[in-house]
C-alpha cells in the first residue's frame, strides 16, 4: 500500500507522518490538523480534507501492525 503524500516527512523523508491534534473544522469535510513525524519529530499545521486524515491514520496503523508482525523484537509486546 502506497503511503498518502502527506505521510511522507519533508525533513527525514519517511513515511512516519501521523495527525497529532485536530484543530478545527473550518469547513464540513475539511478540518484544520497538526502533523508530526514520528520519526524525528518534525511538526506542522495544515488544512485539508477529512479523507486525508483517514489515509494518514490507516496508513499509520498499517504500518505499525506490519512492524509489530516482524521479527523486530522491539515492537512486541
Amino acid at each position: 500500500m502506497e503511503p498518502p503524500e502527506l505521510a511522507t516527512c519533508p525533513v527525514c523523508l519517511r513515511p512516519f507522518v501521523v495527525v497529532d491534534a485536530l484543530l478545527g473544522m473550518p469547513d464540513d469535510d475539511w478540518y484544520e490538523a497538526r502533523f508530526r513525524c514520528e520519526n524525528c519529530a518534525w511538526t506542522s499545521c495544515g488544512v485539508c480534507p477529512a479523507e486525508v486524515i483517514d489515509g494518514l491514520t490507516t496508513h499509520f496503523e498499517d504500518t505499525r501492525a506490519q512492524m509489530a508482525a516482524s521479527s523486530w523484537p522491539w515492537t512486541t509486546g
